[in-house]
């Protein structure tokens, strides 16, 4: 069995353990939710950095406050392009 061990990637560059024994992720929008094999739940709001499978290890990094919102608009500016293009291409 494998399981994970999750970092957060901090401003300065500095990697801190958020959690560990991790057997599942779960990610819906922002929301990160790492389960470990007891079955506690771990969640945050951020991005999933990075995964790597040979080390096991997870790393994200968190969002700050307003910065949903911003990449909510980021979203809606692509997701309105596309459409232009589908309808003109």
């Amino acid at each position: 069995m494998c399981l994970s061990t999750v970092y957060t990637l901090e401003n300065d560059g500095e990697m801190t353990m958020l959690c560990e024994y991790v057997s599942a992720v779960n990610v819906s929008g922002d929301d990160l939710t790492f389960t470990d094999i007891m079955g506690g739940e771990t969640g945050v709001a951020g991005l999933i950095r990075s995964v790597d499978l040979v080390k096991n290890t997870i790393v994200v990094s968190r969002k700050e406050a307003g910065q949903k919102e911003t990449n909510q608009k980021e979203t809606n500016q692509k997701e309105t392009h596309q459409k232009e293009v589908r309808l003109t291409g």
